[in-house]
């Protein structure tokens, strides 16, 4: 015989309707974006990783002074590689970018087309997608530099640009004023053959194993060609930042939207739970009437966790639909909105599918088990009398009689609405270190760039291919050196520069040129002290260095480590008098251009706060939404609970002759005490807690350091959105309170 209490699953539906429509919209939207997230991640990433055999990206690539020779060809391919021909001419645009054009490729670093055709005519060309909207150009637009001028044909991504780095020295990449095109041979002709740089893509005969096989073929090929040929630049494809960084940088988010859909699923598990616990209250007397007519503890059990657990499947089964759907496309877009990525094609991802449903339901199964069994832990007779408190009465709390009756009322709803209560301000938390993350980008990139201008060494850093003499006035020398942290303990491997200064600098002010100093941006990012030791290494060869740290110094524009120019020289086994570049707060002329290779000026420095500010703005318009949704709902389900719970209490004090408004101001204003101080006390918390996963986020994920900068403002804007949101809610529940009618109290009475 089927289970007759199946029979109440719909009338349970029925009656909490809206309470469980608002639970699956909230786990339909968060399951929807992470899937969205998880699927996107994995098929782009396989997008990528596909990418290097479909267009045959390059291996490594080098510049030379002048095009090669058949016989400078023909030794260079005898050291085990083929070459590729990759020239192309940088232009200052009229919309005041640089573009970098190249002859349309047939052979190396194919290009992915987005939209439009590749060029085939001399006045033709297209664009790096990204480029192109950034700058707001379209397929049938046209471009200028000058007298010359291009009409776009296509928006593609070439294969060698998923991260537009101008040059591979730079700090950050630009997607605004750096963008790269290919033209059509008839349109290559037409370019001013003084302004080509000769690049010469390869590839091995045979791929190296691993990327220490191809440092050393690498570096014995460098070794080898630049014996034969004047090389300007060189650059092997695990260095070449273009094609690399993206590949870095992807999965990195991947743990902390993990971690937010975990919490959001505990909270709603325990929103189940109370939910269900108020049911059971409510209930008692029928629970015991069961009971006692046979059936078993474990049956009811599986009754009252059912509903929750359907739920979840059903809004974990529909946000899978609305991640490979919507959702999809949705976060695509925000990855495509930093990097010039190729098509890809969505791909089924079962871990996706284990973290977005197996795991949700899990929880909720595991939580609504632990506290419906603890429920259902009474006696039947227990049930029958309607006694569900461990204390049987025995020990009810006294309330002072010198307060009003109001006060007292209020006490005692809270007192019986504790839990609902704690998930309620638990629920806040949350919502406000969501809103918080929200707020924060906009201040702390701000202050990042102000900080960087006050923060600069000098005017304008130049870094040198090759050492060159300058007479520039206030010209100093410098050396550097790249090591690289270790990664451990789950931390993010990161490049950190090592600086030899002359002594007695003018511009880096160290009080021993002997004594190692690390920067302020070093030492907070890694809670670092004088005393510690570093321990750093080459990146691609077994060298290990270890550095005791002397002293900090107040520099925040870089991860870096200070020393003087004779000492760095003695440490890395460099001649005396070696360096690598230049401080200046001049412009240096008197240098060729060919043998900079880049220079860091104010712009330099606050690339990254700008692209980050272009890549990461609308996500954090989401993350705003999203919390203040997450807030209302939760606000909204569990007052409703309180409200629900007490339709007794509230039909007696209509018979009493209380009115809808003194009513609501009973329980209202208790739950409104319990939501404000709970939004002011969660604010100040969740700065703590903000400050916290920021710092891993920034040592386990990011390269660099950004302070965290709060202004004042973003707190009297999350009090205020919670306040407001808050305020929208109680209004619903005077409604609901208003509905309840006076004849419940008399008749269950009766009964």
């Amino acid at each position: 015989m089927r289970n007759p209490l199946n029979k109440r699953f719909k009338r349970e539906i029925k009656n909490g309707f809206g309470r469980y429509l608002v639970i699956f919209l909230l786990l339909f939207l968060s399951i929807g974006e992470v899937s969205g997230f998880l699927v996107v991640d994995h098929s782009l990433i396989t997008a990528y990783e596909n990418s290097f055999e479909k267009y045959n990206v390059e291996d490594g690539n080098f510049t030379s002074a002048a095009e090669l020779s058949d016989e400078q060809r023909k030794e260079t391919e005898n050291e085990g590689v083929v070459l590729f021909e990759n020239f192309y001419s940088d232009k200052e645009m009229d919309n005041d970018t640089t573009l970098r054009i190249f002859k349309n490729r047939e052979d190396i670093n194919l290009a992915s087309i987005h939209e439009g055709t590749l060029p085939d005519a001399a006045g033709e060309i297209a664009l790096d997608r990204l480029y192109a909207k950034n700058n707001e150009i379209e397929i049938g637009d046209e471009i200028s530099h000058g007298s010359d001028k291009w009409k776009v044909t296509g928006l593609v991504a070439l294969s060698d640009y998923s991260a537009l780095f101008k040059n591979n020295t730079d700090m950050m990449f630009d997607t605004t004023g750096f963008g790269v095109s290919v033209v059509s041979e008839e349109g290559w002709e037409k370019i001013d053959k003084n302004s080509i740089n000769y690049r010469y893509s390869w590839k091995y005969n045979i791929s190296p194993s691993d990327e220490k096989e191809e440092k050393e073929l690498s570096d014995k090929l460098l070794e080898n060609v630049s014996t034969k040929v004047m090389l300007t630049d060189y650059t092997p494809r695990y260095l070449n930042q273009s094609i690399m960084f993206t590949g870095e940088d992807f999965g990195q988010d991947r743990a902390m939207i993990q971690l937010l859909l975990y919490i959001i699923i505990v909270i709603i598990a325990f929103i189940f739970a109370v939910t269900v616990k108020n049911m059971i209250n409510k209930e008692s007397a029928v629970i015991g009437t069961l009971l006692s007519s046979g059936f078993k503890k474990g049956e009811l059990l599986r009754h009252y966790a059912a509903l929750p657990i359907l739920i979840t499947i059903a809004g974990a089964i529909a946000g899978n639909i609305l991640g490979y759907t919507v959702m999809k496309d949705i976060n695509a877009a925000a990855y495509y909105g930093s990097y010039s990525l190729p098509t890809y094609e969505t791909l089924w991802n079962p871990g996706a599918f284990i973290q977005t449903t197996v795991i949700p339901v899990a929880i909720v199964m595991a939580i609504n088990f632990i506290i419906i069994r603890y429920s259902l832990s009474y006696p039947p007779l227990n049930f029958l009398r309607g006694e569900l408190s461990r204390s049987s009465g025995k020990k009810v709390r006294k309330l002072s009689y010198g307060s009003s009756i109001s006060s007292r009322f209020r006490k005692r709803i809270f007192a019986s609405n504790i839990g609902s209560y704690a998930v309620i301000i638990i629920g806040i938390f949350f919502s406000n270190i969501l809103l918080m993350f929200g707020f924060m980008l906009p201040s702390t990139l701000d202050s990042h760039k102000s900080m960087m201008h006050e923060n600069m060494i000098c005017e304008n850093t130049y870094i040198l291919k090759a050492p060159a003499e300058t007479v520039t006035e206030g010209a100093e020398k410098f050396a550097a050196h790249t090591l690289g942290t270790k990664g451990e303990n789950g931390y993010k491997p990161e490049d950190i520069t090592v600086y030899g200064v002359e002594a007695d600098s003018r511009y880096v002010h160290v009080d021993d040129a002997d004594k190692i100093y690390i920067s302020k941006a070093y030492a907070d990012k890694y809670n670092l002290e004088p005393g510690d030791v570093l321990e750093l290494s080459e990146k691609y060869e077994n060298k290990e260095y270890e550095f005791k740290v002397e002293g900090i110094y107040d520099y925040e524009g870089e991860i870096a480590l200070f020393t003087g120019l004779d000492n760095l020289n003695d440490i890395f086994g460099e001649e005396a008098g070696s360096f690598s570049g230049y401080y200046s707060d001049n412009k240096i002329e008197d240098i060729d251009e060919a043998l900079i290779a880049s220079v860091i000026d104010e712009d330099e420095m606050t690339k990254a706060a700008r692209q980050l500010e272009l890549s990461m703005g609308s996500i954090m318009g989401v993350i705003r939404v999203f919390s203040v949704v997450m807030f209302v709902i939760i606000i909204y389900i569990l007052s409703r609970l309180i409200i629900e719970k007490s339709s007794k209490s509230i039909s007696l004090t209509k018979i009493l002759g209380y009115k809808n408004k003194e009513i609501g101001g009973l329980y209202l204003a208790t739950t409104s005490l319990v939501v404000i101080a709970g939004i002011l006390g969660t604010i100040v918390l969740s700065r703590f807690v903000v400050d916290f996963l920021y710092t891993e986020m920034m040592i386990k994920s990011m390269s660099g350091w950004m302070p965290l900068v709060v202004d004042a403002s973003v707190y009297i804007k999350m009090a205020a959105i919670g306040i407001c949101s808050y305020a929208a809610v109680a209004l619903l529940e005077l409604i609901k309170i208003k509905k309840v009618p006076m004849g419940m109290a008399l008749k269950e009475a009766a009964i």
